[in-house]
């Protein structure tokens, strides 16, 4: 209310005729002019940005703002296509070498930032919305959309990212409003209209994954934040679409929207399952904070491991120091020392090893950085929780794809489930279906070895490895195995819920692919089993035992809701395992210590799985269910669900039944 009126469409107006015309034709304009127009849309840029998300009528008031006087010779630029306009031309000249391709750096990316907190604020505005989507749709020859903005980057500075990352964050914010352009109503010209979203939004999220790859990695070190922003934006763009798009597959009245979701996603699932670059990419960011502790507390190891060996002929006094100072090392104090006192040239690479195959599984023990400095950043948290978000969508839609594929009703609706499908199936298409499973499921990057934060293009194995005279020795690191982290005391309950489902869904798909399978031999990725990928178990015994003492303490379960939905998910994973993994089953019940042989882990947890049971039966009996929280009855029917599938497999075990797959 406080800016003159038609100030800003005028303005807005100006930029476009700075940017030149469709066909590349700029203009020759006074340096102050055009500064002045640069300074214009920033500060409105930043005006949006406060007011709009603040106030939603004050986003209404903007978007009126951005129409044509019905008189003016110009209406024809107006709204979304006004915004557009500025954004898509100033970013070829930013692209183009042009003189002051940075200035049109600028104009571009405010252009976007300011669609981009309209279109966030304009929940009720849907068709304003969907024209500005529009706006943006490509052609059948692949020109114009988000790939305007690809490839003007591609042929500049390293300082135009920023446009880059705006036009990723509209495509986020497109992608979060996904639902409501869709579902808004059901007339014919709507269908179309959603249609076109949804196809305008499927083509930038292939370019979006095209940017996965050739951005550079934002690593540990990485001090760039639009390498952070142009990161999330695209892992974000990415699990809210096809977390929608299964949405609008299982539930919108029209055939043809849903076809056109359809085409979408098996677009993008078959660009992420077949480009090594862009699953490498997400699982890189889904283990980041995890990897970096890793390697940090590798070479601090390393460091006083070198320490002690060169100072193996100093004074005891001398030697007194410095066993001082390798306090700071913690447990592996002691490692360092023995290292240091050993004659044999080759002994450190050997404790080495074994220091580093412990930690394969003992990922527990391992002290949780956000950063190299040890200061916590919101932004690569952001960003693992989204790609841990994606590598879900992604197992989900895998599932419904190879059950459509063969004629079945996808788990979307009420359909068929895939560990179900064995049952159903013909042998040569449970065959197919075991294939197909198999090439597209993210549990095969989940098995594979992770990245080195610092060095993305080498793994943490090869960083564990040492080599010898004669051998190279090595502990083999996976990324389920390092994601088995989050499930610790010390994470979120965001991130630790994500990583409870990337486990289950592992698990699924490792049974469902073996049970598909005619062949003799249960047919899994690669040669790692989920058993060995995620160290033998002794992560997810330690955190079901210390969530299931916490869940039945009176203390603290009904002060913290979270940590019960925890439980109750750990506890579904090892009802999963029993039943497909009882190798893994018996690890996550007794752990994987040498002191798991006496029983005592395996008796704490049945017997805070039996005190949970009893918890709910004795307020059933006395009449006090009320006084039972929801929580608490999910955490019990998960125990009961767990001790039942145990006793169930013990039995066909120890009467030579069909479930005796292993050590149950």
């Amino acid at each position: 209310s406080f800016l003159p009126e038609r100030v800003v469409y005028t303005a807005l107006v100006g930029c476009v005729g700075l940017c030149g015309d469709d066909v590349g034709v700029v203009p020759v304009v006074d340096d102050k002019i055009r500064q002045g127009a640069v300074e214009a849309i920033t500060a409105l840029s930043h005006l949006i940005r406060v007011s709009a998300r603040r106030d939603e009528d004050c986003g209404s008031a903007l978007r009126l703002s951005l129409e044509a006087n019905p008189s003016s010779r110009v209406g024809f630029f107006a709204g979304p296509r006004l915004l557009h306009a500025i954004a898509s031309r100033a970013a070829a000249i930013a692209g183009g070498g042009h003189p002051w391709s940075a200035d049109a750096a600028k104009l571009s990316s405010a252009a976007l930032d300011i669609t981009t907190d309209l279109v966030q604020t304009s929940s009720d505005d849907v068709e304003w919305m969907a024209a500005c989507c529009q706006r943006y749709s490509q052609s059948r020859t692949g020109v114009g959309g988000f790939a305007v903005f690809r490839s003007a980057v591609a042929k500049s500075a390293v300082e135009n990212l920023c446009v880059l990352a705006s036009s990723q964050m509209l495509l986020s914010a497109f992608a979060g409003q996904l639902d409501q352009l869709t579902f808004a109503n059901s007339s014919p010209s709507s269908e179309s209209v959603a249609s076109e979203v949804i196809s305008t939004i499927g083509n930038g999220l292939l370019i979006a994954c095209d940017v996965l790859t050739s951005t550079p990695l934002a690593t540990a070190e990485s001090s760039v934040s639009s390498h952070h922003d142009i990161i999330y934006a695209v892992l974000t763009s990415l699990h809210k679409s096809l977390r929608s798009i299964g949405e609008i597959i299982a539930a919108h009245s029209s055939g043809s929207v849903r076809e056109t979701a359809r085409a979408v996603r098996d677009g993008i699932i078959n660009y992420i399952s077949t480009s090594t670059h862009v699953g490498n990419a997400i699982a890189y960011y889904a283990v980041l904070p995890v990897s970096v502790s890793l390697v940090m507390e590798l070479e601090r190891i390393s460091q006083g491991q070198s320490m002690f060996s060169h100072g193996a002929g100093e004074s005891s006094e001398e030697q007194d120091e410095k066993e001082k100072t390798a306090r700071k090392y913690g447990a592996w104090a002691k490692l360092a020392r023995d290292v240091g006192k050993g004659s044999d040239a080759e002994s450190m690479p050997h404790t080495f090893q074994s220091f580093s195959e412990a930690l394969v599984g003992n990922i527990h023990s391992l002290p949780l950085v956000a950063s190299p400095s040890g200061q916590a950043s919101s932004k690569v948290h952001d960003i693992t929780k989204s790609a841990l978000a994606l590598i879900l969508q992604w197992g989900e839609h895998v599932e419904a794809m190879t059950l459509e594929k063969h004629g079945y009703a996808s788990s979307y609706g009420n359909g068929l489930a895939i560990e179900d499908a064995a049952g159903v199936v013909a042998p040569t298409t449970g065959k197919a279906m075991a294939s197909e499973l198999q090439s597209s499921s993210p549990l095969q990057l989940l098995l594979s070895f992770a990245p080195n934060p610092f060095r993305p293009s080498s793994s943490i194995g090869g960083l564990m490895s040492v080599s010898t005279e004669n051998n190279v020795h090595g502990a083999l690191i996976s990324n389920l195995n390092l994601l088995s982290r989050y499930l610790g005391d010390s994470t979120d309950s965001s991130t630790s819920d994500a990583t409870a489902r990337i486990v289950m869904m592992s698990l699924r798909h490792a049974d469902a692919i073996a049970a598909l399978s005619t062949a003799g031999q249960p047919s899994r990725p690669g040669d790692v089993s989920v058993t060995k990928a995620l160290g033998g178990g002794e992560q997810m015994h330690r955190s079901l035992e210390a969530l299931l003492k916490k869940s039945v303490d009176i203390r603290t379960s009904h002060s913290d809701r979270r940590l019960m939905a925890r439980a109750s998910q750990m506890v579904r994973i090892v009802t999963l395992a029993v039943d497909t993994q009882p190798e893994l089953a018996r690890a996550f019940f007794m752990g994987t210590n040498d002191n798991a042989v006496d029983n005592k882990n395996g008796t704490s947890v049945i017997h805070s799985m039996s005190l949970a049971i009893k918890t709910v039966a004795d307020a059933t009996a006395s009449g006090n269910v009320s006084g039972l929280s929801l929580e608490e009855l999910i955490v019990a029917l998960s125990c009961l669900d767990a001790l039942a599938a145990l006793w169930r497999t013990t039995r066909a075990r120890g009467s030579g039944g069909q479930k005796d797959t292993g050590a149950a």
